[in-house]
C-alpha cells in the first residue's frame, strides 16, 4: 500500500526527475573510473587515482544510488521500469555511429580545405572500411543471440558436430570476429538439418512460377519485383503459414496471402519493415520433409539494397539451381553465381526457362550454348535442363522435377551431411590460418617491421579507395556514350568519303555504316576496360603484397582480373545501302561530308541515337554490377587480412632501451 506522504503528483515527479539526474550524474562518474581500462585510443582523462581509490569511490557511489531508492520509496513513489531495449538502443546509436562515418568522406573534408590529393584514395578508401565494421556488428545484434549461448546448448553427439563446438569455442575465445558469419551460418544447419534447394536467376526469369508449380499454389508473388533480399523459405506444413522473423528474432505468423507484404520491393521498399527471415508452409506433396525449396531475390537487383543479404545467404544452401531465361540467354550474373556457388562448395544445377518461347531447334541450339559457355568459363560440365510452367510444355517441369529433384530429395540426409562437412572444413582451414597467424606474429615486434605491416595495411585501404574514383569516371564514360549518336554519324561520314576517294566506286563497302558506328562506341568502352582492368591490377597488387608482407600463403581467387567479363555490345542490328556518293566528293571533302553526314542522319539518326542511349544504359549497369563484384571479391581476401593485421598492429614494439 501505498504511504500517505501528502505530496502532490507534481511534488512527486520532481523528486523522481531530480533523483534520475542525479544518477545519471553517477554514471558519468563511474565512466571515468572505467576510462583506466578503456581501450579507447581518444581517452578524455588522465587517470590519476589509483584501484584502491577507484574502488572506494564505486562503493560509494553504490551507497548514494541505495539510499535515494530508499528515501522514494519511503515516500511511495516507485522508479520506473526500464523502457529502451538494449540491443535497440545499441543498433540506433549504431546508425549515428555510421552517419559520423560519412562525415569523414572527402567531400565533406574539402569545405574545411584543399586535400593533398595523394590522400584521396586513403581516405575514399576509409569509409567503406568502417561502414563494412559497423554494418558486421549490427547485423550480429540483429540475430538477438549470443554464439556462447548457442554453442552452450550445442550437444556434440557427432565428429562434425564435435569439430563445430571446437571452432566455435577458439573463435570465441581468440575474438576471430572475421569468422562470426561462418560459425553462425553452419550453427544455423546443424540446429535445422533439411536438405536446402535455392533457386537463383535473373529477375523475371520465372523463379516464383516454379516454385509456385512445385507447391502446386499460386503462393509466390508473380510479376513483382523481389528485391528486399530476404530468401523465402519453402517447407511442408499441415497447413498453409506464413511465418515472418523480424530484426531482433520476433516472429509472427500471417495467412499465406499477405506474402507480397514482406518480400517485395512495392510493398517492404528496401526492406523498411526490417524483415530478417520468411517461412512459408505448405501442405504440398512435392514438399518432402526434411527438404526446403528457397526462392531467392532476383539476380539483376544484387547490386541494389538488398545485396548483402543475397551474397550471404548463397554458401548457405546445399544445392544451388540457377534458371536461365531462355528469351536472353546466360548472363554475367549467371555465370558469376556459379562460380560463387562453385567456391562455397554449393552442389549447383541449371535450367533453362520458359522453354515454350522458343521452337524446337531454337530451343537445342540455347542448350547447347549454355552447355558449352559454362565449360569454356567455368570449366564446368554440367547438364542444363530446360523447363516451362506452361501449357502442354509443363510436362519438362514434372520431368525435371521428378528425374533431378527428386532423387535428391530421397538422398537428403546423405547429401545435407555431405554440404555441411565442406563447410566445416572449409571453416578449419580459416581457424587454422589465423591462429597460424597469431602463433607467428606472437610477442613483440621490432618498430620497422610494425611499420611495414602499417603500410601494408595503408595500402589495401588506398587500393579500396580507387573504387570510387575508377567508378565516378567510368560513369562519366557511360554518359558520354548516351550523346555519341550525332558524332558517330560524322565518322561514318568522314569514312564513307575516305573510301569513296581510296577507291573508284559508286558502292560502299560491306558493313557501312555500322562498322564506324561500333568503332565509336568502342572507343569509349576501350577506356573503361583500361581503367576497370588498371583498377583490378591494384587491388589484385594489394592483395598480394599484404598477403607477401605477413608471410601468408595466397588464396585461390585473390586475381580479380577474371571478373572482368561480358561488357555488353552495341546493338546497331542494320546495313545502309541507300547512301549515295555525293558528285562534290571530287572537288570538296568537307561538303562531301556533310552531305553524306545528312543522308546518315535523315534515314537512321534516330535509330543511331536511340541505339546508343540503350547502350549506354546498359553499359552503365554492366559497370556497376561488375564493380559491385569486384569490390565484393576484393573484401572476402582484404577483410582477413585486416583482422589478422589488427590484431598484430595491437603489439607493441620491441624497445630499444
Amino acid at each position: 500500500m501505498k504511504p500517505a506522504s501528502g505530496l502532490n503528483s507534481s511534488h512527486e515527479l520532481h523528486l523522481l526527475v531530480s533523483c534520475k539526474h542525479a544518477d545519471k550524474l553517477l554514471s558519468e562518474i563511474e565512466e571515468i573510473l572505467r576510462s583506466a581500462s578503456s581501450k579507447s585510443p581518444f581517452p578524455k582523462y588522465r587517470i590519476d587515482f589509483s584501484p584502491a581509490q577507484g574502488r572506494t569511490v564505486e562503493d560509494h557511489l553504490a551507497r548514494i544510488r541505495a539510499q535515494m531508492v530508499r528515501v522514494l520509496r519511503s515516500l511511495g513513489i516507485t522508479p520506473e521500469e526500464p523502457q529502451l531495449g538494449a540491443i535497440h538502443s545499441i543498433r540506433v546509436t549504431l546508425a549515428f555511429v555510421r552517419i559520423a562515418i560519412q562525415e569523414m568522406r572527402p567531400k565533406v573534408l574539402a569545405g574545411y580545405g584543399e586535400l593533398p590529393r595523394e590522400m584521396l584514395a586513403e581516405l575514399n578508401g576509409l569509409m567503406p572500411e568502417l561502414e563494412g565494421l559497423v554494418e558486421r556488428l549490427d547485423s550480429y545484434l540483429a540475430r538477438g543471440e549470443d554464439l556462447q549461448a548457442r554453442l552452450s546448448r550445442f550437444e556434440a553427439q557427432t565428429d562434425d558436430a564435435a569439430e563445430v563446438k571446437r571452432l566455435g569455442e577458439t573463435i570465441q575465445s581468440r575474438g576471430l570476429v572475421e569468422l562470426r558469419p561462418a560459425i553462425e551460418a553452419i550453427l544455423d544447419r546443424l540446429e535445422d538439418q533439411r536438405l536446402e534447394i535455392a533457386i537463383f536467376g535473373q529477375v523475371s526469369c520465372g523463379k516464383s512460377s516454379l516454385l509456385n508449380h512445385i507447391l502446386g499454389a499460386d503462393i509466390l508473388p508473380v510479376g513483382t519485383t523481389p528485391i528486399t533480399a530476404v530468401p523465402t523459405r519453402l517447407q511442408h506444413g499441415t497447413e498453409p503459414k506464413l511465418l515472418v522473423a523480424f530484426a531482433g528474432y520476433k516472429v509472427e505468423s500471417f495467412p499465406t496471402s499477405r506474402l507480397a507484404e514482406f518480400v517485395t520491393e512495392q510493398e517492404n521498399p528496401s526492406n523498411t519493415k526490417g524483415v530478417w527471415k520468411v517461412q512459408v508452409e505448405y501442405p504440398a506433396a512435392r514438399l518432402r520433409q526434411g527438404v526446403v525449396f528457397v526462392d531467392t531475390p532476383g539476380l539483376g537487383s544484387m547490386a541494389t539494397s538488398g545485396s548483402r543479404e543475397t551474397l550471404a545467404y548463397l554458401p548457405r544452401c546445399d544445392i544451388g539451381v540457377v534458371m536461365v531465361n531462355s528469351s536472353s540467354t546466360l548472363t554475367l550474373e549467371d555465370v558469376r553465381t556459379l562460380q560463387l556457388l562453385l567456391d562455397s562448395g554449393v552442389t549447383v544445377r541449371v535450367v533453362l526457362s520458359k522453354a515454350d518461347l522458343l521452337s524446337k531447334t531454337d530451343l537445342e541450339k540455347s542448350l547447347r550454348y549454355v552447355r558449352e559457355r559454362l565449360q569454356s568459363e567455368l570449366r564446368l560440365d554440367v547438364g542444363v535442363t530446360a523447363v516451362s510452367t506452361v501449357g502442354e510444355h509443363e510436362v519438362l517441369l514434372r520431368q525435371w522435377f521428378d528425374e533431378e529433384i527428386a532423387p535428391l530429395q530421397e538422398r537428403q540426409k546423405q547429401l545435407a551431411a555431405e554440404s555441411l562437412h565442406g563447410k566445416i572444413a572449409a571453416l578449419g582451414r580459416a581457424v587454422e590460418r589465423a591462429l597460424e597467424a597469431a602463433r607467428q606474429w606472437s610477442g613483440q615486434l621490432e618498430p620497422e617491421r610494425l611499420e611495414r605491416l602499417r603500410e601494408a595495411e595503408r595500402r589495401l585501404r588506398q587500393a579500396a579507395g580507387e573504387i570510387p574514383t575508377v567508378e565516378a569516371a567510368c560513369l562519366k564514360r557511360c554518359d558520354e556514350i548516351r550523346q555519341l549518336g550525332p558524332a558517330a554519324l560524322r565518322y561514318a561520314a568522314r569514312g564513307a568519303v575516305e573510301y569513296w576517294r581510296r577507291e573508284n566506286s559508286s558502292r560502299l563497302p560491306d558493313g557501312f555504316p555500322r562498322k564506324w558506328l561500333v568503332k565509336t562506341a568502342a572507343s569509349v568502352a576501350r577506356e573503361i576496360t583500361q581503367a576497370l582492368e588498371g583498377l583490378a591490377g591494384a587491388l589484385t597488387q594489394a592483395l598480394r603484397e599484404v598477403s607477401g608482407e605477413m608471410e601468408i600463403e595466397r588464396e585461390p581467387g585473390e586475381d580479380l582480373a577474371g571478373l572482368l567479363r561480358g561488357m555488353p555490345q552495341i546493338d546497331l542490328a542494320f546495313e545502309s545501302t541507300g547512301i549515295r556518293r555525293p558528285f562534290v566528293a571530287r572537288f570538296g571533302r568537307r561538303l562531301a561530308e556533310s552531305s553524306v553526314e545528312r543522308q546518315l542522319r535523315e534515314a537512321y539518326g534516330a535509330r543511331v541515337n536511340e541505339a546508343f542511349v540503350s547502350h549506354g544504359r546498359l553499359l552503365e549497369a554492366w559497370l556497376r554490377r561488375t564493380l559491385y563484384a569486384v569490390q565484393q571479391r576484393f573484401d572476402l581476401h582484404a577483410d582477413a587480412y585486416r583482422a589478422q593485421l589488427g590484431r598484430i598492429l595491437e603489439m607493441k614494439p620491441v624497445s630499444r632501451g
